[in-house]
């Protein structure tokens, strides 16, 4: 256990302690924390959770957890995970729904990177798209997650406008 302290230190979350700790101008700095640690037939099973920048591969990830892992004692059984996505925001696709959130609401529309993996994760040139408004919190997946009825028909509007415009 005290190899595993030394490679996921309480209150680290960029991964450094394991040969990580990357960075890039898109995706900002990666996380990595182990998530998960149970035992089972008197083995040890975890789950670490990265979420790395775009400009590193899976298959390089992996093979510098998996080797850390490995000199502190470890077994590994399985590494999965999938590449980092990421859509160009000056694509046709990403300004359409810029443009129809814009309209609808009034406010310029701006593209974010999140560190999530969501359900576009695998669709080429996909992004995810609404629900959430700047400066709500309506506690998203959380305990007691809620929208307004008013947000609830300004995301309706805004999803059958783009659906309109992306199909005509």
């Amino acid at each position: 256990m005290n190899e595993l302290k030394k490679l996921f230190p309480h209150g680290e979350f960029n991964g450094k302690s394991c040969g990580l700790g990357f960075s890039d101008d898109i995706s900002g700095d990666m996380t990595c924390v182990l998530s998960m640690l149970n035992t089972e037939d008197r083995r040890l099973h975890g789950a670490i959770d990265i979420r790395f920048p775009l400009d590193r591969t899976k298959a390089e990830i992996s093979d510098i957890i998996c080797g850390k892992l490995r000199e502190a004692g470890f077994d590994i059984d399985s590494c999965e995970g999938v590449e980092p996505h990421c859509t160009d925001e000056n694509s046709e696709f990403v300004q359409a729904l810029l443009r129809v959130y814009e309209r609808v609401t009034g406010d310029k529309g701006r593209c974010i990177a999140i560190g999530g993996g969501t359900y576009v994760h695998e669709i080429e040139g996909g992004v995810a798209f609404g629900a959430e408004f700047p400066n709500e919190d309506g506690h998203m997946h959380c305990p007691d997650e809620f929208i307004t009825v008013e947000n609830l028909l300004k995301n309706a509007e805004i999803m059958a406008e783009a659906m309109a415009e992306l199909c005509c």
